[in-house]
C-alpha cells in the first residue's frame, strides 16, 4: 500500500511540474523567437525539441568562438533591456548534466534575421560554446568577472564577460544543445547600473570649455551634492548604483556667465554639452520656479532655494547690476493692477536680495503686467505658467 502511495505522489508530483513547463517547441528559429522579460526569473522550460524549419547555422568551423558548427536543438529568445549599465544573465539547465551553448546578437533593422543567418553580416555580442561543467551543475551564460567576450568550443570558461547594454535596445539570444535531452532550463538575468554624470561645460560664444561649479537638485531644488568641473569645462561623476533619483536639475555656475539650470533624465542620460551665455548688457534670462500666493505679491516658501541660485550669482559677480522685471498672465482685472501686482512681485525679489547683504543701486524693478505675453493666446496651463515669470535683464557688468 505504501509503494502505491508513493507511486501516486510522484505521479502527480511529474504531472504537475511538465504542466508547468514553458512549452518552447515553436521558437527554433530566429523569425519566431520568444520575446521574454529580463525583470525576473524566465522558466522552467521543456527542452529543446529540434532547430526548427530553418537550419541558421551549419557548416561553421569547429574552432569557431563566434558560431555554432552546426545547430542542433535550439530555442530563439528576443528581450528587450530594461536598464542602462552592465547586463548579465545565467542559463540555468534543469539536469545538470545537460551542456547548453549560447550566442547573443544585438537586434538591428527588420532584415536582422535574414543578415544573421544567410549573410553573416554581424558578429554575435557575446558567445559561450565551451563544454559544461558538471561542479557548476551546467549553468553558463555572463557574469561580471568574466574576460571574454568569445568562448570557442572544447574546455574553456563556462561564462562570457558581462554587456553594457542602454534602456530599450533588443537583443537576441540564441540557446543550442548538441544533443537531445529531457531537461530544459531556466534563465536568470541582472543588471549593474553604472550612474555617471559626464559632460562638458562650453561658452555659447566662444565654443571653449568653462570651469564650472555644477549643484545637482532633486525636483523639489535641494541640492544633492555638487560638482566641480576641470579647468576645461569636464567632468566625470560616478554615482552610486542605489541612486533613485529619476529625474535631476543641473545649476552651473562659471564666472562671467549666466547661470542655467538644465533638467537631466537619468534615463536617457548621455554625454551632456551645455552651453552657458557670457554676461553683457542687455542679456535676460528667466528666473526659474519662482511663484506667488495668487492675486498677491507674496513669494511662496518654496521658491527660497531659486532665490538663493540668484544671490549666489550677484554674490559672484560684483560688479552685476541688474533689472528684475514681473510679468502675470490676462486677467479681467484691468491691465494697471496687473502692472502694479507685477511691481511689487519684483520688488519682493529685490527685498529678499538686500536682506542679504546686496546694495540696493544694485538692483531696480519694473512690472510689465501682462504687455509681453510670451503666449497671448495662451490655451494650456503650461503656457500660462510661461506667462506668469520672473526675468532678469542685464543692466550693467
Amino acid at each position: 500500500m505504501k509503494n502505491i502511495f508513493i507511486l501516486i505522489f510522484l505521479f502527480f508530483n511529474i504531472t504537475f511540474y511538465t504542466q508547468n513547463l514553458i512549452n518552447i517547441d515553436k521558437y527554433s528559429d530566429c523569425d519566431r523567437a520568444l520575446f521574454i522579460s529580463t525583470d525576473s526569473i524566465f522558466g522552467p522550460t521543456n527542452a529543446p525539441k529540434n532547430f526548427g524549419k530553418i537550419l541558421e547555422f551549419n557548416e561553421n568551423p569547429k574552432n569557431s568562438i563566434h558560431y555554432f558548427e552546426k545547430e542542433h536543438y535550439s530555442v530563439w529568445y528576443k528581450f528587450e533591456a530594461q536598464r542602462t549599465g552592465e547586463f548579465i544573465f545565467e542559463i540555468i539547465p534543469n539536469k545538470p548534466k545537460d551542456d547548453y551553448d549560447f550566442l547573443i546578437f544585438k537586434y538591428t533593422d527588420l532584415s536582422f534575421c535574414k543578415d544573421v543567418i544567410l549573410k553573416k553580416k554581424m558578429l554575435p555580442e557575446r558567445t559561450n560554446i565551451s563544454r559544461n561543467k558538471i561542479s557548476n551543475n551546467g549553468r553558463t551564460g555572463l557574469s561580471f568577472s568574466s574576460k571574454n567576450e568569445w568562448v570557442g568550443s572544447g574546455i574553456g570558461k563556462t561564462h562570457s564577460k558581462f554587456m553594457n547594454v542602454k534602456t530599450g535596445e533588443i537583443y537576441y539570444l540564441v540557446i543550442d544543445s548538441y544533443k537531445k535531452s529531457n531537461g530544459g532550463h531556466k534563465i536568470s538575468f541582472d543588471y549593474k547600473v553604472n550612474i555617471s554624470f559626464k559632460g562638458k561645460i562650453i561658452s555659447k560664444k566662444s565654443k571653449k570649455g568653462l570651469k564650472a561649479e555644477i549643484n545637482v537638485e532633486n525636483i523639489e531644488g535641494e541640492v544633492l551634492f555638487k560638482i566641480e568641473t576641470d579647468e576645461e569645462g569636464n567632468f566625470n561623476k560616478k554615482l552610486d548604483k542605489d541612486f533613485s533619483e529619476k529625474e535631476v536639475n543641473f545649476s552651473i555656475f562659471s564666472d562671467s556667465y549666466v547661470f542655467k539650470d538644465t533638467l537631466i533624465s537619468i534615463e536617457n542620460m548621455s554625454e551632456e554639452k551645455i552651453y552657458l551665455e557670457k554676461l553683457k548688457k542687455g542679456e535676460k534670462f528667466t528666473l526659474k520656479n519662482i511663484n506667488f500666493y495668487g492675486g498677491t505679491p507674496d513669494i511662496l516658501p518654496t521658491c527660497e532655494l531659486s532665490l538663493l541660485k540668484l544671490l549666489k550669482f550677484m554674490n559672484a559677480n560684483k560688479n552685476l547690476k541688474i533689472q528684475i522685471e514681473g510679468h502675470t498672465h490676462k486677467s479681467r482685472t484691468s491691465s494697471s493692477i496687473h502692472k502694479k501686482l507685477s511691481k511689487k512681485r519684483a520688488e519682493n525679489i529685490k527685498k529678499f536680495l538686500v536682506k542679504h547683504k546686496i546694495k540696493k543701486d544694485r538692483i531696480s524693478t519694473i512690472g510689465y503686467g501682462f504687455s509681453k505675453m510670451l503666449y497671448p493666446k495662451a490655451i494650456t496651463e503650461k503656457e500660462k505658467l510661461k506667462n506668469r515669470r520672473v526675468e532678469i535683464k542685464i543692466l550693467k557688468y
